[in-house]
């Protein structure tokens, strides 16, 4: 691999409850990576308590970068709200658009990703539209994931569009669609779930280069279950 640029830790589908936090384990870990930033895809707390949602903002306040956190469907509620803010956002870091998409609406369609549905929530989909006419690499995360036939159209099958990172699923969901952009040296982009995170300590640990490859190394702290 090239000359590393932008580094990224995504945490997911942590699922935080009374009985268990797989989260803290991977605290001083995670502090001993050195990146550009820490993101958490959804499903923080198990159920919508305040103890839990307390526990988990003091948890990711031990962690030594910044972090973004968006909601999945168990974490929407105005406990959310009070505690994390905004529930979709953008960052620019290193000539990259982060993009973090609230598909917390989705709910219980597990089987469909945001691909087909954000035009249901029309100030989301008015605001990420006109991020994407923005022309450097957009790198996407959200709870659910993209899920969208590659051989059919579709209006996010876009030049700029980089790749796309979830949680929700429970196993390894990747496609490639062509790119015509011509910058870059690669010649498809990916969008994928990319680690088996429920009931596991562990993150992904998304490396891009110079050239705009990326590279996704898990790292797994409880070896007793499988990340894949």
């Amino acid at each position: 691999m090239n000359k590393v640029v932008l580094k990224i830790i995504q945490l997911s589908d942590i699922h935080m409850s009374a009985h268990r936090n797989l989260l803290e384990p991977m605290i001083d870990q995670i502090n001993s990576e050195d990146v550009d930033l820490v993101v958490v895809t959804g499903d923080l707390v198990q159920s919508k308590t305040e103890e839990l949602f307390d526990l988990a903002k003091s948890n990711l306040n031990k962690i030594n970068h910044k972090v973004v956190v968006i909601p999945g469907e168990y974490d929407s509620c105005d406990l959310w709200d009070e505690r994390f803010g905004d529930r979709y956002k953008h960052l620019h870091i290193k000539g990259y658009d982060l993009d973090f998409l609230d598909t917390s609406f989705i709910g219980g369609k597990f089987s469909v990703g945001w691909g087909d549905l954000l035009s249901e929530d029309t100030k989301q989909y008015s605001w990420f539209k006109k991020n994407l006419e923005n022309d450097n690499y957009h790198i996407v995360f959200s709870h659910h994931p993209f899920l969208i036939d590659p051989s059919e159209k579709n209006e996010f099958f876009v030049d700029n569009l980089r790749a796309t990172y979830s949680g929700h699923l429970r196993e390894v969901s990747k496609f490639y669609f062509k790119y015509d952009k011509p910058k870059s040296s690669f010649d498809f982009g990916f969008s994928t779930t990319s680690l088996k995170f429920h009931g596991n300590s562990c993150y992904l640990l998304i490396l891009v280069d110079e050239n705009n490859e990326i590279a996704n190394v898990p790292r797994l702290l409880n070896i007793k279950k499988t990340a894949w």
